[in-house]
């Protein structure tokens, strides 16, 4: 029985050790580099029937440090539950990390905060004359079950803008046709149209943004940032989403199972 019981804390060793050595995902760059993330603008928003704002910041490679330690805290069977029963649930997650694994390679980014939590990430590339595709692109839940009304529009009010300042003619994506969200329906509520049936590709050209960012300000009242402030988001932001009674909760149930395995196995 001893036998087995240290045969069980050497797994669990294991298993620790394998996500501390989790690639380099993890590994934080924050002692050696400067943080760009500028401030770009901020969009009205609503917490459940609080009245919120948005803080949007345009992010690259620099802000990855940080971009990881948020990814970590994502916890997102917590903080979504009631989607967690979908078949493609974790695809929501890994959007997510695959967007700061985009960025970490030197694409462009948008983070949506409020109340200092971040709520929304996109990482672009550029296709043919510096015309913006989303390589990827999810909102996530700041707090179990509590969303942030028009998080991800926002982001992509952010990009509008962008793209009306630049003279670039469209926006192109791929949307997640089988993820637990309507990625669809949101896509053709802010003016995008299939492009390329072979390829899943749509598209929104340069004379719709204009129009669709106009009827979007409507409810989001996008706000251009004066002074372009850059910020060290590691001290500025809010990473903890899971409050800490629910963390100690989670983590004395594990424990408490796993001990009433041991015990049950020695007939006590």
């Amino acid at each position: 029985m001893a036998k087995k019981f240290f045969a069980g804390f050497k797994l669990i060793m294991r298993v620790n050790s394998n996500v501390n050595s989790n690639t380099n995902f993890y590994k934080s760059d924050n002692n050696r580099i400067q943080f760009k993330a500028l401030h770009t603008g901020t969009v009205k928003s609503m917490i459940g029937d609080i009245p919120a704002e948005i803080e949007l910041y345009k992010i690259e490679r620099k802000d990855v440090g940080f971009l990881k330690s948020m990814y970590k805290n994502i916890k997102m069977k917590q903080l979504a539950p009631k989607y967690s029963l979908h078949k493609n649930f974790y695809d929501w997650q890994g959007v997510i990390r695959y967007a700061v694994e985009d960025i970490s390679k030197g694409m462009e980014g948008i983070l949506a905060s409020v109340n200092k939590k971040p709520c929304a990430l996109a990482s672009i590339r550029r296709l043919e004359n510096n015309n913006p595709f989303v390589s990827n692109f999810a909102s996530w839940p700041i707090l179990p079950e509590v969303t942030v009304k028009n998080a991800g529009k926002s982001v992509m009010r952010q990009l509008y803008q962008d793209v009306l300042k630049s003279g670039r003619q469209h926006i192109t994506l791929t949307p997640l046709t089988d993820g637990p969200k309507d990625a669809i329906s949101f896509y053709k509520s802010i003016g995008f149209d299939e492009y390329n049936m072979m390829t899943g590709e749509w598209r929104i050209r340069r004379d719709m943004i204009d129009a669709y960012a106009d009827l979007m300000d409507d409810f989001l009242h996008y706000k251009e940032s004066k002074d372009m402030t850059s910020y060290d988001l590691n001290k500025v932001m809010n990473i903890d989403y899971i409050p800490q009674k629910n963390k100690s909760f989670a983590l004395n149930r594990r424990f408490l199972n796993f001990f009433k395995g041991f015990f049950s196995d020695l007939n006590i």
